[in-house]
Protein backbone atom coordinates (compact mmCIF):
# COMPACT_ATOMS: atom_id res chain seq x y z
CA UNK A 1 0.00 0.00 0.00
CA UNK A 2 2.86 2.36 0.81
CA UNK A 3 4.40 1.71 -2.56
CA UNK A 4 1.14 2.51 -4.34
CA UNK A 5 0.88 5.79 -2.41
CA UNK A 6 4.46 6.71 -3.29
CA UNK A 7 3.89 5.93 -6.97
CA UNK A 8 0.70 8.00 -6.93
CA UNK A 9 2.50 10.95 -5.31
CA UNK A 10 5.39 10.70 -7.77
CA UNK A 11 3.08 10.58 -10.81
CA UNK A 12 0.93 13.42 -9.45
CA UNK A 13 4.00 15.58 -8.85
CA UNK A 14 5.31 14.81 -12.34
CA UNK A 15 1.98 15.76 -13.95
CA UNK A 16 1.78 18.97 -11.91
CA UNK A 17 5.31 19.96 -12.95
CA UNK A 18 4.58 19.17 -16.61
CA UNK A 19 1.42 21.28 -16.49
CA UNK A 20 3.30 24.14 -14.81
CA UNK A 21 6.08 23.89 -17.44
CA UNK A 22 3.50 24.16 -20.26
CA UNK A 23 1.99 27.18 -18.55
CA UNK A 24 5.40 28.85 -18.23
CA UNK A 25 6.18 28.14 -21.91
CA UNK A 26 2.81 29.64 -22.83
CA UNK A 27 3.68 32.91 -21.10
CA UNK A 28 6.58 33.37 -23.53
CA UNK A 29 3.94 34.10 -26.19
CA UNK A 30 2.11 36.78 -24.19
CA UNK A 31 2.26 40.14 -25.95
CA UNK A 32 1.19 42.00 -29.08
CA UNK A 33 1.49 40.81 -32.67
CA UNK A 34 0.94 41.90 -36.26
CA UNK A 35 -0.51 39.38 -38.68
CA UNK A 36 0.50 39.40 -42.35
CA UNK A 37 -0.73 37.32 -45.26
CA UNK A 38 2.25 37.04 -47.64
CA UNK A 39 1.21 37.29 -51.27
CA UNK A 40 2.74 38.39 -54.54
CA UNK A 41 -0.46 40.25 -55.49
CA UNK A 42 -0.72 43.38 -53.32
CA UNK A 43 -4.36 43.92 -54.37
CA UNK A 44 -5.36 40.58 -52.85
CA UNK A 45 -3.68 41.57 -49.57
CA UNK A 46 -6.20 44.40 -49.09
CA UNK A 47 -8.92 43.80 -46.53
CA UNK A 48 -12.11 42.46 -48.06
CA UNK A 49 -15.59 43.43 -46.87
CA UNK A 50 -16.64 41.17 -44.01
CA UNK A 51 -13.07 40.10 -43.22
CA UNK A 52 -12.66 40.04 -39.47
CA UNK A 53 -9.22 38.47 -39.12
CA UNK A 54 -7.41 41.14 -37.07
CA UNK A 55 -4.10 42.46 -38.34
CA UNK A 56 -3.07 43.43 -34.78
CA UNK A 57 -3.85 41.44 -31.67
CA UNK A 58 -2.71 40.76 -28.14
CA UNK A 59 -2.28 37.40 -26.42
CA UNK A 60 -3.14 37.98 -22.76
CA UNK A 61 -2.79 36.00 -19.53
CA UNK A 62 -6.49 36.43 -18.74
CA UNK A 63 -8.14 33.00 -18.53
CA UNK A 64 -10.80 32.17 -21.10
CA UNK A 65 -12.75 28.94 -21.49
CA UNK A 66 -11.41 25.37 -21.34
CA UNK A 67 -7.76 26.02 -20.35
CA UNK A 68 -7.20 28.82 -22.84
CA UNK A 69 -6.34 32.51 -22.56
CA UNK A 70 -8.07 35.57 -24.01
CA UNK A 71 -6.86 36.89 -27.38
CA UNK A 72 -7.70 40.59 -27.77
CA UNK A 73 -8.34 42.37 -31.04
CA UNK A 74 -6.26 45.55 -31.50
CA UNK A 75 -7.31 46.15 -35.11
CA UNK A 76 -9.57 49.21 -35.38
CA UNK A 77 -11.02 47.93 -38.68
CA UNK A 78 -12.40 44.85 -36.94
CA UNK A 79 -15.46 46.16 -35.15
CA UNK A 80 -15.82 43.95 -32.11
CA UNK A 81 -13.82 42.47 -29.27
CA UNK A 82 -15.25 39.05 -28.51
CA UNK A 83 -12.78 38.30 -25.77
CA UNK A 84 -14.55 35.22 -24.45
CA UNK A 85 -14.86 33.68 -27.93
CA UNK A 86 -11.38 34.55 -29.18
CA UNK A 87 -8.67 32.64 -27.37
CA UNK A 88 -5.25 31.04 -27.57
CA UNK A 89 -3.28 28.17 -26.08
CA UNK A 90 0.00 26.34 -26.52
CA UNK A 91 -0.31 22.86 -28.06
CA UNK A 92 1.63 19.93 -26.61
CA UNK A 93 3.96 20.00 -29.66
CA UNK A 94 4.97 23.61 -28.89
CA UNK A 95 2.86 25.22 -31.62
CA UNK A 96 0.51 28.07 -30.90
CA UNK A 97 -3.24 27.82 -31.58
CA UNK A 98 -5.26 31.05 -31.82
CA UNK A 99 -9.03 31.11 -32.42
CA UNK A 100 -10.85 34.21 -33.71
CA UNK A 101 -14.57 33.65 -33.56
CA UNK A 102 -17.88 35.50 -33.62
CA UNK A 103 -19.63 32.40 -32.38
CA UNK A 104 -20.81 31.62 -35.93
CA UNK A 105 -17.72 32.15 -38.08
CA UNK A 106 -14.04 32.42 -37.36
CA UNK A 107 -10.46 31.35 -37.97
CA UNK A 108 -8.32 28.64 -36.44
CA UNK A 109 -4.71 29.83 -36.65
CA UNK A 110 -1.87 27.31 -36.16
CA UNK A 111 1.56 28.91 -35.71
CA UNK A 112 5.04 27.58 -35.23
CA UNK A 113 8.50 29.08 -35.03
CA UNK A 114 10.80 30.79 -32.62
CA UNK A 115 11.90 34.29 -31.84
CA UNK A 116 9.93 37.26 -33.05
CA UNK A 117 8.31 35.61 -36.09
CA UNK A 118 5.81 32.77 -36.26
CA UNK A 119 4.48 31.16 -39.45
CA UNK A 120 1.48 29.00 -40.14
CA UNK A 121 -2.03 28.89 -41.53
CA UNK A 122 -5.37 30.51 -40.77
CA UNK A 123 -8.28 28.18 -41.54
CA UNK A 124 -11.70 29.77 -41.94
CA UNK A 125 -14.70 28.02 -40.35
CA UNK A 126 -18.41 28.69 -40.35
CA UNK A 127 -21.61 27.06 -39.24
CA UNK A 128 -23.79 29.52 -41.17
CA UNK A 129 -22.74 28.83 -44.78
CA UNK A 130 -21.96 25.32 -46.02
CA UNK A 131 -19.81 26.63 -48.91
CA UNK A 132 -18.30 30.04 -48.06
CA UNK A 133 -16.78 32.01 -50.96
CA UNK A 134 -13.03 32.35 -51.35
CA UNK A 135 -10.15 30.38 -49.92
CA UNK A 136 -10.72 28.50 -46.66
CA UNK A 137 -7.03 28.45 -45.67
CA UNK A 138 -4.43 31.22 -45.98
CA UNK A 139 -0.76 31.30 -45.06
CA UNK A 140 0.07 33.81 -42.33
CA UNK A 141 3.16 35.33 -40.76
CA UNK A 142 2.88 36.77 -37.27
CA UNK A 143 5.49 39.15 -35.89
CA UNK A 144 5.90 40.59 -32.40
CA UNK A 145 4.85 44.21 -32.11
CA UNK A 146 4.82 46.95 -29.52
CA UNK A 147 1.76 46.93 -27.25
CA UNK A 148 0.84 50.59 -27.64
CA UNK A 149 -2.71 51.66 -26.76
CA UNK A 150 -3.56 48.10 -25.74
CA UNK A 151 -5.02 48.91 -22.33
CA UNK A 152 -8.83 48.89 -22.15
Amino acid sequence: MRRACLVFLFVSAHLALAQENTLLRSFAFVGCYELHTPTSDSASAKRKKGDFLPRRFQLTTRPSIEDTFVARNLDSQVRWDLSMLSSWHLNSDGTLHVVWSTGYVGYHIQLGGTGTELRGTARYFTDTDPVPPGPRTVKVVVQRAECKDSQK
